[in-house]
């Protein structure tokens, strides 16, 4: 019966939680943009409950290995997800696979921050901006290559290929690391990615950067043109990151846990961290948040609508 007391479980309603710690599934290899996220909030919200919380990498299958086991595990507030517009509002439109449904199986506390893409290519692609990257992929005799890690990845680039009116051989990765380590490389001529995982490469002249996808310039790169001002208008292409729990939390775990992340979400030290990782603190928390994440969804099915796009 001790043994028994000791193991989280439903029994989580009628105890002071957290009673253990607590296990932060991060969906990605360790050492990129999303492992960057979960290990900062893991920590600063560990440090609002009084209890550690850990990161657990659980890569592959863009996010969907991971992101199954948090929305197939205990809804007691022991396993939490890392979520993003990748694994919470894309995979599920692209991977046929996918078995959660992200309105229906998670329950979203919090969204932290948003990012957004740049369009990279590796010093071999004679191209400086995005019409001569079109131009170059329309007169080249094979497709170009272009890197995709993950799934909002291919998703973004797929928008750009309806949007340009090109065709791109994707050679598929198991995370942004790896795919932007072999278009640095010179293995692969393009890809999209993350800007805090993009701009220490475009400072170091690994990569030359050819637009970004807000529909401003960003000030943490003012210098790359937005793809909207390069004959695109209106295309944007970004995402969030946030706190998500398995659908059924009590309500005095859930409410616990929305009130840490309300203190985190204050915390100068969090939000300029987030600033140093190339995002911009974008919080909402609770019902807000669970809001904004069904907006989402649905604004980027309507996207894979409009593009045709089918899951595979």
């Amino acid at each position: 019966m001790v043994a028994m007391a000791a193991v989280p479980g439903r029994s989580a309603a009628a105890e002071p939680y957290p009673a253990a710690p607590v296990r932060l599934i991060v969906p990605f290899p360790p050492g990129g943009p999303v492992d960057s996220v979960g290990r900062l909030l893991a920590g600063k919200l560990g440090a609002e409950l009084g209890q550690s919380v850990y990161v657990d990498n659980k890569g592959g299958a863009g996010g969907g290995i991971g992101a199954q086991a948090a929305a197939s595990a205990e809804p007691n507030g022991y396993t939490l997800l890392l979520g993003s517009t990748a694994t919470i509002s894309i995979l599920p439109l692209i991977n046929s696979s996918v078995r959660y449904d992200p309105d229906r199986d998670f329950t979203a506390l919090a969204i932290a921050a948003t990012g957004v893409q740049i369009f990279v290519v590796n010093e071999k692609v004679p191209v400086r901006d995005i019409p001569g990257l079109v131009a170059y992929a329309k007169s080249s005799k094979r497709p170009l290559s272009a890197a995709t890690g993950g799934s909002a990845n291919p998703f973004f680039i797929a928008m750009f290929e309806k949007e340009a009116g090109v065709e791109f051989l994707h050679v598929p990765y198991k995370g942004t690391g790896p795919s932007l380590a072999d278009v640095a490389a010179g293995h692969v001529a393009f890809t999209v990615a993350d800007t805090s995982a993009v701009i220490p490469l475009v400072k170091a002249g690994q990569v030359r950067a050819l637009g970004i996808s807000s529909l401003q310039r960003s000030p943490l790169a003012p210098d790359i043109p937005t793809i909207a001002e390069q004959g695109f208008p209106g295309f944007e292409a970004g995402g969030w990151f946030g706190l998500f729990a398995p659908r059924g939390l009590p309500a005095n775990v859930q409410r616990r846990l929305v009130d840490a992340l309300a203190k985190v979400a204050s915390d100068r030290d969090m939000n300029e961290q987030l600033l140093r990782l190339g995002l911009t603190p974008s919080w909402s928390v609770g019902e807000d948040a669970a809001r904004n994440v069904r907006k989402e969804n649905g604004r980027l099915r309507s996207v894979a609508a409009t593009m045709n796009m089918q899951p595979q």
